[in-house]
């Protein structure tokens, strides 16, 4: 079995907190109060004549009902977390509760986190490649300035530039300064 990757194991301990919350922060409000307009309500303690509400018995009422179905359940929150970690956030699913509204919060900086870190990832792979280009082009002038400058013969000169190119090809991580490239009979 190959290990998780991290976005999926992310998102998987997200949804089982998000739906954590409906357990263990249980908001009762007035049967009264309007719950469709995804408006604020007063949430008790008590439970005394009132009904337990939360993002799942708002998104879907049948489904918080029911006593079994968890898998249902955990998609309903794995759906909420990748939507609002992917800050596509579709406004179906709506937290009721301040803890709800904090964790969303919460999940919606973190995507924000996660992806700033995966474009600055490849920001800096782009540069890096860019850098490494940068040098070798710089290795080649100051290679052919100095053949230039030197009058070192054509013959003599075309054979120290394909020397100077094969050396750059096999480690273009590492650009010498050109005179090192070169073998110790032809720099004196």
């Amino acid at each position: 079995v190959g290990a998780v990757p991290p976005g999926v194991g992310m998102a998987h301990i997200c949804a089982c907190i998000f739906f954590g919350i409906t357990q263990w922060d249980i908001c009762y409000v007035d049967p009264t109060d309007s719950l469709d307009q995804g408006v604020s309500v007063q949430c008790h303690q008590e439970p005394e004549g009132r009904v337990a509400v939360n993002w799942l018995s708002r998104y879907d009422p049948a489904l918080h009902a029911s006593p079994g179905r968890p898998e249902s359940k955990y998609l309903a929150s794995l759906y909420f977390t990748v939507a609002t970690l992917s800050t596509v956030g579709y406004g179906d699913v709506t937290p009721t509760s301040d803890t709800e509204r904090i964790y969303a919060v919460f999940l919606a900086l973190l995507g924000a986190m996660v992806f700033a870190l995966c474009i600055g990832s490849i920001s800096s792979l782009a540069n890096q490649g860019n850098h490494t280009e940068s040098l070798l082009q710089t290795s080649n002038h100051a290679f052919s300035d100095f053949l230039t400058f030197n009058h070192i013969p054509r013959t003599l000169a075309a054979k120290a530039k394909r020397q100077h190119a094969h050396l750059t090809k096999l480690a273009t991580h590492l650009v010498h300064p050109c005179m090192d490239e070169l073998p110790r009979h032809t720099r004196n």
